[in-house]
């Protein structure tokens, strides 16, 4: 009797385990909607960041608390419910299964892929004749023609080596002293590159009004193609450094502005003078 008693007691408490873990919620996105709700609803937890710390936790626990819920610290189902953001979650994530289940990402017939991650690829498209790549440290995509023979590939320019061993592709880039080795890329990196070559021009991010740190002056980049810089006019145009834009006067490049790729700062280049500011909203 002891025996039985002692295994259904297991039991009961396995499933009661297995029910709290499967109830909790720590993706990004549902962490950010709480957060919000919490700070509607005037328990603080900062700004929502979609990170579940010990502030988040104790404004959690307030809110369960004033609510009459179980005080759990986490995110559950019954917090969600009295929230209101419970159908909400269940709607996402039918949304998610049902393209989960749409037709399975492919790479176009006849094109080659190689990845080594989200800002290096090479993309070779033989029934045009180009290949189309990308480098994280210049941060700009290039289309130039290439040909393919029994000794490898060639471009036009000359300035690129291939070499392929097996499922690995070495590129050395002379004309920036670097080599970069790619692996064959998947679906899924291949539909990223795609999206990463297909907004490679939007500078929407930039709009608006600058601030040069520790100086008075500003940049003001309008949508037109225009932008005032110290009081100065310029024209500029996408596609530069970083996915950011070169300013230009008189059809020359006088400076660059983009989100440097180690720091996530805005700087501004002076293509003159080697010289670079910082840029805040």
């Amino acid at each position: 009797m002891k025996k039985l008693i002692c295994l259904v007691l297991a039991a009961l408490l396995a499933l009661s385990a297995v029910s709290a873990f499967a109830a909790e919620y720590t993706d990004k996105e549902t962490v950010k909607k709480v957060q919000q709700a919490l700070n509607d609803a005037g328990f603080d937890c900062g700004t929502p960041d979609g990170a579940a710390g010990k502030k988040t936790k104790a404004a959690i626990e307030g809110y369960q608390t004033a609510n009459g819920l179980e005080v759990t610290g986490v995110i559950d189902d019954a917090l969600l419910a009295a929230m209101g953001l419970a159908e909400e979650e269940a709607a996402e994530s039918g949304e998610e299964a049902g393209e989960e289940g749409a037709e399975a990402l492919t790479i176009p017939d006849g094109v080659e892929f190689w990845s080594k991650n989200e800002q290096n690829f090479v993309i070779f498209q033989p029934d045009q004749g180009e290949m189309t790549f990308c480098i994280d440290w210049v941060g700009k995509i290039q289309t130039i023609p290439y040909t393919f023979d029994d000794e490898g590939y060639h471009v036009e320019n000359d300035n690129m080596a291939f070499a392929v061993n097996d499922d690995e592709l070495t590129v050395d880039f002379w004309e920036y002293g670097t080599t970069r080795v790619f692996h064959r890329g998947t679906p899924e990196e291949y539909a990223s590159a795609a999206n990463l070559i297909d907004n490679a021009d939007d500078v929407s991010w930039l709009y608006g009004e600058w601030h040069v740190r520790n100086s008075s002056d500003t940049v003001v980049i309008n949508e037109d193609g225009t932008c005032v810089y110290a009081g100065t006019e310029y024209t500029w145009k996408a596609g530069g450094t970083n996915f950011g834009i070169t300013l230009e006067q008189n059809g020359r490049a006088m400076f660059a502005i983009y989100k440097d790729a180690s720091s996530g700062d805005i700087r501004l280049d002076n293509k003159n003078t080697g010289e670079f500011f910082t840029l805040s909203e």
